[in-house]
């Protein structure tokens, strides 16, 4: 899947898990973004702080225990309802900013706020075609969760890519090194959608780490082939700012 393509997945999936469950979009956003903020050199956002966290968790939790009791208005009701196309956007929104997605926020939101009327009018229809059963609702419980942490996954998608770059080098642990294949590293640009690599005045939008020989950045992202790089101790300084969390964090697991 291309660079455009996947916020609009992730958009889609946040989406559809904020329409049956409401605060379980806005759980899974900020949980899965605190530990990638603590293993990079990136300052938390205001989703990644720990009372955030908490207020989604303990929203999420309320819910799920609410969501059994007969009592509860519809959710297709205008209080249920909105709520719900709002969060999905602001959710879907964060999630194509986190991962430096190019992709425009008003489509992003859209699609966001889209999924979550769909699947609030598809969870509706379960629940009522299954007589409100606890069962009914403990499967859209399970549905919902899956969706929002596949939604908020680094490697949603692994795009294919193999074309060479210039190769600007550093070693990864002895145990690589043992093997006598010691990996690669380098940085790599992401420009501005508008604006590629090949123009006059190109604008970056977010810099990357890749392995030598790839155009695929830690992250999952497809970068150009042609985009600038600099050499792997470039990171952490101001030459890359800003760099992608995400691939700062699955560097940092590498152990160098």
């Amino acid at each position: 899947m291309n660079a455009t393509g996947r916020p609009l997945l992730r958009a889609g999936l946040i989406g559809a898990a904020t329409g049956m469950r409401s605060q379980w979009g806005p759980a899974a956003v900020a949980w899965s973004g605190g530990r990638v903020a603590a293993s990079s050199s990136v300052q938390p956002g205001f989703w990644d702080r720990p009372w955030v966290r908490g207020a989604t968790l303990a929203a999420a939790t309320a819910e799920f225990v609410a969501d059994k009791s007969s009592r509860i208005p519809s959710r297709l009701a205008f209080t249920g309802l909105a709520p719900r196309l709002a969060l999905a956007a602001a959710c879907a929104v964060v999630l194509a900013r986190r991962h430096h997605v190019s992709a425009r926020t008003a489509v992003t939101a859209a699609i966001g706020a889209s999924s979550a009327c769909a699947s609030a009018v598809a969870g509706t229809r379960w629940r009522l075609a299954n007589g409100n059963h606890v069962g009914a609702a403990a499967a859209e419980d399970v549905f919902a969760a899956v969706l929002a942490w596949s939604a908020c996954t680094p490697r949603l998608t692994r795009p294919a890519s193999s074309q060479p770059s210039q190769r600007l080098t550093r070693r990864l642990p002895a145990e690589r090194e043992a093997k006598g294949r010691p990996m690669e590293y380098e940085v790599r640009a992401e420009y501005v959608e508008e604006v590629p690599a090949q123009s006059d005045h190109p604008r970056i939008e977010t810099w990357h780490m890749t392995k030598a020989d790839e155009t695929e950045a830690l992250c999952g992202q497809s970068l150009d082939p042609a985009a600038k790089t600099l050499p792997v101790t470039a990171w952490g300084t101001s030459q890359v700012d800003p760099f992608c969390r995400v691939c700062g964090a699955q560097y940092l697991r590498q152990g160098v």
